[in-house]
């Protein structure tokens, strides 16, 4: 008996143990899922991860979620080739290296994933020459804010981005740096505020809109655009050609590049560039700034170059570089002076109000009022040039629609009054107007500029026989409105002609006395 007993307790005592190891080693997760977790030391992150890279297939991906921050160390993994690794957790820290890689596999930081360290040397790197491990970012964040080293250190690996930010804050180094790997864009964005984004062999943008912030350094071709519409914000220095675009790519570009062995902006295939601003300098003098390479080539240093009437653009004037009589069509446009714009800002004053401004085909609503009304006070507009040019021939007119209804008064207004704020004018509404709701357009013309139009209306009710404060209710407020008015109250006086007025006069003998207020009180009652 007593055997048995201590058989028992230790059936038990195991179960307990093997209960508390899964419990406080949840990381071994199965289904190739790692979850780490603040608690867990960078040993424990790092093994458990391993482990499961080690027992997937070829073909499988392990991934990782969770959260780890304030790490002092980074985890080092083995990605054997035809192996992927997902990154969904955040593990930020201070270490030198976040994310060391060894072997030929696929590393990839997705959505909801993040890997930064404000430490200085690299984020997520290749560890040696012989690590060729592909490094994705397709969302997520990849940061570094030490002053030196780099985010992305892809070594003879490639990098491919397709969504998702790669930055770098600190004062030195590259976002991303490859030796011989290539750097594919299809989306995301790239950004260096202090150094360089992109260090490499060259840029291959392939789909998409990536956007680079910062400057790219290669030894080859800065840019290869093959699709895709990327925007740069950055200088290009490279080895050959600073940017070839073709096959319908677009490349907006703004800085400066330097080119070596071959053409600055190099075009073909129906592809577009925008040169915004900047300057073009080629080390090799045989080969030119601009080529349009259609055949035969097109070169701007050489051939007159082909201005299509230019181009007005996002406010500015640009020249057009084009080869005629070739499908499809290659273009570049380089940016040149700024537009003058002419417009006009118009505002509507307002006596103890706010001003208020009307937008080109706005609205002003005169208020409401009722059937019988007269001298509704006219309404004063200014008039302000909101463009870098001058009016020099401006012209108010008014259209009303269907009944003529408003009065245009444009005494005030200066047809050549340059960008100074000095016009105005008045529209006032016809005394006796019915029952509805009158519309008019307002149509201002200047040579320099599109039409400015806006509409203004006023709607006549029928009165509403003691509704003296016109809030839809006829109650005590409007009896001692009334009161306040027969007692010529100071400041309580009803004007005549008013929508007041014509409500308080409950019999309609244009006066307000003690009749009306025995009218109005019985109404009341009633």
């Amino acid at each position: 008996m007593r055997k048995i007993r201590i058989i028992a307790v230790a059936l038990v005592l195991s179960v307990v143990a093997t209960l508390f190891t899964e419990i406080s080693m949840t990381i071994f997760a199965a289904d190739h899922i790692v979850a780490i977790a603040q608690t867990n030391s960078i040993t424990e992150i790092q093994t458990a991860i391993q482990n499961k890279i080690n027992t997937a297939a070829v073909g499988d991906t392990v991934t990782v979620t969770g959260n780890k921050t304030n790490a002092a160390n980074g985890i080092s993994l083995d990605i054997p080739a035809g192996k992927t690794v997902t990154w969904k957790a955040v593990f930020t820290g201070t270490a030198g290296y976040m994310i060391e890689l060894r072997g030929a596999g696929t590393f990839e930081i997705t959505d909801g994933g993040e890997i930064s360290t404000s430490g200085n040397n690299l984020t997520i790197a290749n560890y040696t020459a012989d690590d060729t491990v592909t490094i994705i970012v397709s969302g997520g964040k990849v940061s570094r804010s030490g002053d030196m080293g780099n985010v992305i250190w892809g070594n003879k690996g490639n990098v491919i981005v397709t969504g998702g930010d790669v930055e770098a804050t600190g004062l030195g180094g590259s976002a991303i740096y490859t030796s011989s790997g290539e750097v594919m864009l299809s989306g995301g964005t790239v950004s260096s505020l202090h150094g360089t984004a992109i260090d490499t062999d060259h840029v291959n943008v392939t789909d998409g809109t990536p956007i680079i912030n910062g400057n790219i350094k290669s030894t080859s071709d800065g840019i290869y655009a093959t699709g895709g519409n990327l925007i740069v914000n950055g200088n290009i220095t490279a080895a050959e050609y600073g940017i070839i675009a073709e096959s319908g790519a677009t490349v907006t570009m703004d800085g400066d590049i330097a080119a070596g062995n071959g053409c600055g902006l190099w075009v073909n295939g129906g592809a577009k560039i925008y040169y915004t601003s900047g300057t073009i300098t080629v080390a090799n003098i045989n080969y030119s700034h601009i080529s349009i390479s259609n055949t035969p080539n097109f070169n701007v240093d050489t051939d007159a170059p082909t201005i299509a009437n230019g181009l007005e653009k996002d406010g500015y004037y640009w020249d057009v570089y084009t080869k005629t009589g070739v499908t499809p069509q290659s273009f570049v446009y380089i940016r040149k002076e700024k537009m003058l714009t002419y417009s006009i800002r118009l505002e509507q004053a307002v006596v103890d109000g706010p001003t208020l401004i009307i937008e080109n085909g706005g609205e002003f609503v005169f208020d409401s009022t009722v059937e019988g009304y007269s001298q509704i006070p006219h309404q004063l507009f200014y008039l302000f040039s909101a463009g870098t040019g001058d009016m020099t021939n401006l012209d108010i007119k008014l259209t009303s629609t269907g009944i003529e209804a408003f009065i245009l008064d444009i005494k005030g207004v200066i047809p050549t009054q340059g960008s100074v704020g000095n016009s105005y004018f008045y529209i006032d509404v016809i005394d006796g107007l019915q029952v509805g709701t009158y519309t008019a357009a307002v149509t201002i013309t200047d040579k320099n500029m599109p039409d400015f139009t806006f509409t203004v209306k006023i709607t006549v009710t029928a009165p509403a026989k003691g509704d003296i404060n016109m809030d839809g209710k006829i109650n005590g407020m409007d009896l001692l409105l009334m009161k306040q008015h027969i007692l010529d109250v100071t400041g309580k006086k009803i004007i005549k002609g008013t929508s007041a007025f014509i409500n308080a006069d409950m019999n309609d003998d244009g006066k307000i006395n003690g009749m009306d207020l025995l009218l109005l009180k019985k109404k009341i009652l009633s």
